[in-house]
């Protein structure tokens, strides 16, 4: 794990507060992507099934279709995670 304060990793102003709130903002926001993960693997995979015999341009659509929700859906634990910061008192 990088160290506090370095240029990689959950940076945001709650998170940079202190060590205490950088690591609990990395442990938090892990633990939702983890769960996101798992849940967007059964449907994307799904989905990537249901054209493989479709040509490469129906492939590439719903491939396209596939990451663009799994890049959308990638941000959503920032604001959860940002809740949970605030609670703490950061």
């Amino acid at each position: 794990m990088p160290a506090y304060g370095s240029s990689s990793g959950y940076r945001t102003r709650r998170s940079l507060v202190g060590p205490a709130a950088w690591a609990f903002a990395h442990e938090y926001f892990g633990r939702l992507w983890a769960i996101l993960g798992a849940a967007l693997l059964p449907p994307s995979a799904a989905v990537m099934l249901l054209c493989r015999s479709g040509g490469i341009s129906k492939i590439g659509l719903f491939g396209g279709a596939v990451c663009l929700a799994q890049c959308l859906a990638a941000a959503a634990p920032i604001l959860p995670t940002e809740n949970a910061l605030q609670r703490r008192g950061g």
